[in-house]
């Protein structure tokens, strides 16, 4: 029930946030401790494969870009998403959807389909506890993107709200300088 409610607060703040436009959120800066600001999670790809926070270590930066099968500006920037995951692999960016309303990979041919259909062709995780108390839990729209270091600490501003292919192609380039 508890998921069913979240997913209702996504649909009807999302409607909220697109009627007026993208908004951009600072970073919440921690205090003390900085290995408290690390995203920590153990959940499962769209193919069922265990994935830990350890998919950032290998990449200058991680996208995180949590989308919802129900969204349709989500969907409409998938295919940007998938070019843009493409042309910065070699610069050290890699691109990871978290499909929000999907919370089992054996219930997830809808967001496979959808992945298929957009070329978004990177890796998407499903929902875990674990990522609700993480990624998810300051989430209010969809999509929502984060950047995070190979350390997993947040870097940068959380994006709310789809951009284009060069507004995306501006903020990668500033954060990898």
């Amino acid at each position: 029930m508890k998921r069913i409610f979240a997913t209702l607060i996504l649909v009807v703040a999302s409607g909220f946030i697109f009627a007026g436009g993208a908004k951009t959120m600072p970073v919440k800066s921690g205090s003390g401790d900085s290995s408290k600001n690390v995203i920590r999670f153990t959940t499962t790809d769209l193919d069922g494969n265990r994935v830990t926070e350890k998919i950032f270590a290998d990449n200058k930066i991680t996208m995180i870009n949590i989308w919802g099968t129900f969204c349709g500006p989500c969907i409409n920037e998938m295919p940007d998403l998938g070019k843009l995951s493409a042309k910065y692999k070699s610069k050290g960016l890699e691109i990871v959807g978290v499909v929000c309303d999907v919370y089992d990979a054996s219930q997830s041919a809808t967001a496979k389909s959808i992945v298929k259909k957009t070329g978004a062709n990177y890796r998407h995780l499903v929902t875990s506890l674990d990522v609700e108390n993480t990624l998810l839990k300051d989430v209010q729209a969809v999509p929502t993107t984060i950047f995070v270091d190979s350390n997993g600490r947040q870097i940068g501003k959380t994006y709310v709200g789809s951009k284009s292919l060069s507004q995306w192609q501006s903020i990668i380039d500033s954060l990898l300088k």
